[in-house]
């Protein structure tokens, strides 16, 4: 069975429920610490792995009730769960390889998913990232932060399904259709604290990208 067909019938569900008592912690969040440093100021986001949408709801008090959101999340109890609490954002049911959604946007975030998805998704799910980006606009990246490119059985299902560790960012900006702005690495089991010794084990990163259909090109 393929992961997205497990997340999307199970496993999504499951995660969620495990974490449902995890609450969201604006003051620990690194992808919108890149957004408040170098203050950029969205008007339309979508969210890949968004869970129940509270970073999107946190966001719409940051920069207004006329922020357009939209998350996706394979758990359906999550999305149940964050449509009813957070009426003003939209969430729907679905995969970053094959996302639900038509319109484009000034930022997307997909914040430690990408080491989710199975091997022979990944270019389609780069793809599918970079059909909902308006040109100029700024994708967010951030996953684990390994020494170097690691797989891991997830233990967690009876289906033999691994996690995938590497640098994703490095992916979007070898096609040069993308700049790095900044990068963050930090502790994730101490509040995501910007700290610069971290065991890897324990690293994560975020990444801000602008994208440009030609700017970082050099004309000869």
């Amino acid at each position: 069975m393929k992961y997205e067909d497990i997340f999307l019938k199970t496993e999504g569900d499951n995660y969620y429920k495990r974490n449902k008592g995890t609450s969201f912690a604006i003051d620990h969040d690194v992808p919108l610490k890149l957004l408040d440093i170098y203050g950029i100021k969205p008007r339309h986001v979508a969210e890949i792995g968004a869970a129940n949408g509270a970073r999107l709801h946190e966001m719409k008090k940051i920069y207004g009730d006329d922020l357009y959101t939209v998350g996706v999340e394979p758990g359906q109890k999550a999305v149940d769960d964050g449509n009813a609490m957070y009426p003003n954002i939209n969430l729907k049911n679905g995969v970053v390889s094959h996302l639900p959604i038509e319109e484009k946007f000034d930022l997307v975030i997909v914040n430690f998913v990408m080491h989710w998805i199975e091997r022979d998704e990944l270019f389609k799910s780069l793809s599918e990232l970079n059909r909902i980006l308006d040109d100029g606009g700024y994708l967010i990246i951030g996953d684990f932060y390994p020494d170097y490119p690691q797989k891991r059985r997830y233990h967690h299902v009876e289906e033999d399904v691994f996690t995938w560790k590497m640098m994703y960012n490095q992916l979007m900006t070898s096609t040069a259709l993308y700049r790095e702005v900044a990068f963050l690495s930090y502790d994730r089991d101490d509040k995501c604290k910007l700290v610069p010794d971290v065991d890897p084990i324990n690293r994560g990163f975020a990444s801000l990208l602008r994208k440009s259909s030609s700017d970082f090109y050099h004309e000869k």
